[in-house]
């Protein structure tokens, strides 16, 4: 038995001359495969998870489905409009936003932002007047956050919570009876219009729509504000006139989404909801909490 081990190690120690040639032609050409061809590439992926345990899609994908069990059993953003015969009242309301970082520079958040937009979050910078904060999406309620700040801790991820909220405010509106139920309209439009997008995102992720639905749907949403704000911008009112210039902002993000391209990554996609969502919400708070007129 020794003697046969020891032929067998003499013998791979004389492999030819001709053999090693061979060898080293072979390994050229599979790494010529790998860097050069795109089903190379997809081996070169493949052996790196199996060597460093680490398949980041695969990865991804099940933070993404652990977000999207949580966020199904998550009640919707509806904020409460309440109208009377002249004027308009909006209760208080608090978002809960996902925040993947903060940071004194815009260079750094910048680049955070970019690192989860990659894996589907919203990615967006918010700078609050004295730091720059990374948000990833928004939700209705802390328990709902707090169930997704669970789940991406377990993926080995760490989130904070960020709280926006604005204040109750109440619009004196004079204008005829068309145009203070256009108001009204326009208004019951615009705030549940973040709850909408985080409806959209949830069924975008579960596979339930596809992103040409998504587009369409913000068409559709863009045009209803279009058709209220044509019966409700002629009033020149000051509060009507601070409405007019917050229809417009959000007809702007609306365009904006309508206009992308169907085609890109799913990831890019259910990023760029998320954050429309967010820039929504951002949106509204600014609304609320810097109207000058009948704010209380």
């Amino acid at each position: 038995m020794d003697y046969k081990s020891r032929r067998t190690r003499t013998g791979s120690e004389r492999k030819s001359p001709v053999g090693i040639i061979i060898f080293v032609l072979i390994s050229i050409a599979m790494i010529l495969f790998i860097v050069l061809t795109a089903k190379g590439k997809s081996c070169e992926s493949s052996l790196f998870a199996v060597i460093f345990g680490n398949d980041k899609e695969l990865e991804n994908k099940k933070i993404v489905d652990a977000i999207s069990q949580q966020e199904s059993a998550m009640p919707s953003m509806t904020p409460s409009v309440t109208a009377s015969a002249d004027s308009l009242r909006l209760d208080s309301q608090s978002f809960f936003i996902l925040q993947m970082g903060q940071y004194t520079d815009e260079l750094a958040a910048n680049a955070q932002a970019k690192t989860i937009q990659a894996m589907g979050a919203g990615g967006f910078v918010y700078n609050d007047g004295k730091i720059f904060r990374v948000f990833a999406a928004a939700y209705s309620d802390q328990t709902s956050l707090q169930k997704v700040q669970e789940q991406i801790r377990t993926a080995g991820f760490e989130g904070t919570a960020y709280i926006m909220t604005s204040d109750t405010l109440t619009v004196n509106a004079q204008g005829d009876k068309l145009q203070l139920a256009s108001m009204k309209k326009v208004l019951d439009l615009l705030f549940v219009l973040p709850g909408k997008l985080s409806d959209l995102s949830l069924e975008y992720d579960k596979g339930n729509i596809s992103l040409q639905e998504c587009v369409d749907k913000a068409e559709v949403w863009k045009e209803e504000l279009l058709k209220e704000y044509s019966i409700i911008s002629s009033n020149n009112t000051d509060n009507v006139k601070y409405i007019c210039s917050y229809v417009r902002d959000n007809m702007e993000l609306l365009s904006t989404f309508s206009s992308i391209n169907v085609n890109i990554d799913v990831n890019e996609a259910s990023s760029t909801i998320k954050r429309l969502q967010l820039e929504t919400i951002i949106s509204f708070v600014r609304f609320v909490n810097e109207a000058e007129v009948g704010n209380e």
